[in-house]
């Protein structure tokens, strides 16, 4: 059974307007996205059954925050005392096989500062959509084990991110 939703929204903050379900059919998208970048192009660590197990089974949390709330949470996790665009925390990659065949599981939590959004959006000169699916395609990525700390894994993981976000058309 697939789940109806990979992505469980929360909208925690109230500056700004957002239609939940209008971000969590993006955010879905964007991670069957990455997901058949993957299967396209895979990487050393994900084999293709625990890419189909996090298809199936496996859901993303999402929580759309301010940027106090987020600078909370940097300082807290990342011992940073500032205001991010996105924190991403990888819970779990591997399916239980011993589970009942309908049974769901979180990946991964993402935590986005709505007004750091708005603000880089602005700052870019796209819009807020092109930006939080940057941010969602972004995080994915880094739930699933890629990460930018060398110039071939930045080269990597953004490659990545432009080909899922220009093949579901959110082009800078």
């Amino acid at each position: 059974m697939l789940l109806s939703h990979r992505v469980q929204v929360v909208n925690s903050q109230r500056r700004h307007s957002v239609n939940k379900d209008q971000v969590s059919e993006m955010a879905d998208k964007i991670v069957l996205g990455v997901l058949s970048n993957l299967e396209e192009k895979p990487c050393a660590w994900l084999n293709k059954k625990t890419l189909k197990d996090i298809e199936k089974h496996g859901f993303f949390s999402l929580a759309l925050v301010s940027d106090a709330k987020i600078r909370i949470l940097n300082k807290m996790w990342r011992e940073k005392d500032y205001a991010t665009d996105v924190l991403s925390f990888p819970i779990e990659l591997s399916y239980d096989p011993n589970q009942s065949p309908d049974s769901e599981w979180i990946v991964g939590e993402i935590i986005i500062s709505m007004d750091k959004c708005l603000e880089q959006a602005r700052n870019y000169g796209h819009s807020q959509e092109r930006e939080l699916a940057f941010l969602i395609a972004h995080s994915v990525l880094h739930i699933l084990g890629f990460d930018h700390e060398t110039k071939q894994e930045e080269k990597d993981m953004f490659s990545r991110q432009k080909a899922v976000l220009d093949r579901l058309g959110y082009k800078r």
